[in-house]
């Protein structure tokens, strides 16, 4: 989903590759790959840059939604875990038992 979420901001696969530090042959072949699992062409592709199709930007909506979803899920993960492992070194050092809290 953030491959073609990256190409649908960049405009294009180059550019887009080129953000996310790999081949544009290995995100053209993400983005097929995604194509073929939906069942159908989510850019419109030119000499120019890429840009969604209407199924595209149903897709684009959706992934939007996901990703953020997902990105503030490890955010709320990371914060408890941090906060777990404070609350376990607060407690080795007043002597406790973490295994206890």
């Amino acid at each position: 989903m953030r491959y073609v979420l990256a190409i649908a901001r960049a405009g294009g696969l180059r550019p887009a590759a080129v953000g996310l530090y790999i081949a544009p042959q290995t995100l053209s072949e993400q983005v097929l790959r995604v194509e073929r699992i939906i069942g159908g062409t989510l850019f419109d592709r030119t000499r120019t840059g890429m840009t969604p199709t209407p199924l595209g930007e149903t897709f684009i909506e959706h992934a939007t939604r996901a990703v953020d979803a997902f990105d503030q899920a490890a955010a709320a993960i990371r914060a408890a875990v941090a906060a777990s492992v404070a609350e376990a070194g607060s407690a080795v050092e007043a002597g406790r038992d973490p295994a206890a809290i």
